[in-house]
């Protein structure tokens, strides 16, 4: 009886130990942030006062979509036809948002996210 009190102790204790660790990883991941891509087209730009808001579907390196917000940067558009690699993930007030975005060549994309956005 004790051996079996034993064991089950441990066995709780590992299962508890691996769950904590999972939750700490993907928290962790979604702290860095996860990268989506996307092409700028006419249609996902507005022009708002001295800025460009943007509204996209993005998809992620398996190729599952998204919709982000995201502003451009000091006032200038992005160039149409544009490919992006646009960061998701929890911002500084807790809340997810895009963190950080960049150009980047076609040939950067993973080849499941470009198959969608070529097709989107």
């Amino acid at each position: 009886m004790k051996n079996v009190l034993i064991t089950v102790i441990l066995i709780v204790s590992v299962a508890i130990t691996a769950a904590m660790g999972i939750r700490s990883f993907l928290y962790q991941r979604k702290r860095q942030g996860v990268d989506y891509y996307t092409k700028i087209t006419p249609l996902s730009e507005r022009k708002e006062k001295n800025d460009y808001f943007y509204k996209v579907k993005a998809f992620d390196k398996n190729g599952n979509a998204i919709k982000l917000n995201f502003y451009g940067m000091d006032g200038h558009p992005i160039k149409k036809g544009a490919y992006l690699k646009i960061t998701y993930g929890i911002v500084s007030d807790g809340s997810n948002d895009v963190k950080r975005w960049e150009e980047v060549n076609k040939s950067s994309i993973p080849e499941k996210a470009l198959e969608k956005i070529e097709k989107d």
